[in-house]
């Protein structure tokens, strides 16, 4: 792939060679037949590749060349190519060759196995400072008859959000900045940069709720 769009470049049109192109005197008439379009690379230099473009629509040709510098494969590096031989490796030595290895593993290194198994053990720290507090509220500003239908309609609510409009709000926006080539990396991390501050919106309603509770509550168990 081309890194950006500057690293494209016109270097000839119809036959007249304007930068100059390594390994070729002239433009090649590789649209032999009528209405076909044909691409042609041509020889590549130590910085650049070169190709050609030619079409003949109605016995008119065009031609036009292109140079790509500073080209770009989707080549795994070589840290990753490391890392991914080791996976295997690994794999084959705990459950081929010795079986026993993750049963030893469990018992010289118990926390270690624990918390990478829990990963890192951030979903629980994420249940104990905002779900249960959040339920808990909510559960008691609710009359004790509607408990269980509160939470039910919660649970109902939150996971519409979660996993059905959060999803599709995040893809509509990264389609909508990516680029020519379709939504990518970049336009992902832009949806996600811009929907990450509603964290901040929920905040404020839990910072402006403080200030009622204590009468909702009350209200809740009948006292007013």
């Amino acid at each position: 792939g081309v890194n950006n769009v500057g690293d494209l470049e016109l270097v000839g049109y119809n036959g007249t060679i304007t930068s100059g192109l390594s390994g070729a005197a002239s433009f090649v008439n590789s649209a032999a037949n009528n209405n076909t379009t044909a691409l042609t690379f041509l020889a590549p230099s130590a910085y650049y590749q070169q190709f050609l473009l030619t079409s003949r629509v109605d016995g008119a040709v065009t031609a036009q060349a292109y140079r790509i510098s500073a080209l770009s494969f989707a080549v795994p590096e070589p840290a990753t190519w490391g890392m991914m031989l080791l996976g295997f490796g690994t794999a084959w030595l705990a459950y081929i060759k010795d079986t026993t290895i993750p049963a030893r593993f469990v018992a010289n290194f118990g926390g270690l196995y624990r918390f990478l198994l829990n990963k890192w053990y951030w979903d629980e720290l994420y249940d104990f400072l905002f779900v249960r507090p959040a339920f808990a509220l909510g559960q008691n500003l609710a009359p004790p008859k509607m408990r269980a239908m509160f939470i039910a309609v919660s649970l109902l609510v939150a996971n519409v959000f979660n996993l059905i409009v959060a999803p599709q709000g995040v893809g509509f926006l990264s389609d909508y900045f990516a680029g020519p080539d379709g939504a990518d990396a970049e336009s992902l991390r832009t949806a996600l940069l811009i929907l990450a501050p509603t964290g901040f919106w929920a905040a404020w309603h839990y910072w402006r709720a403080e200030k009622y509770v204590i009468e909702d509550q009350k209200r809740a168990i009948g006292y007013v």
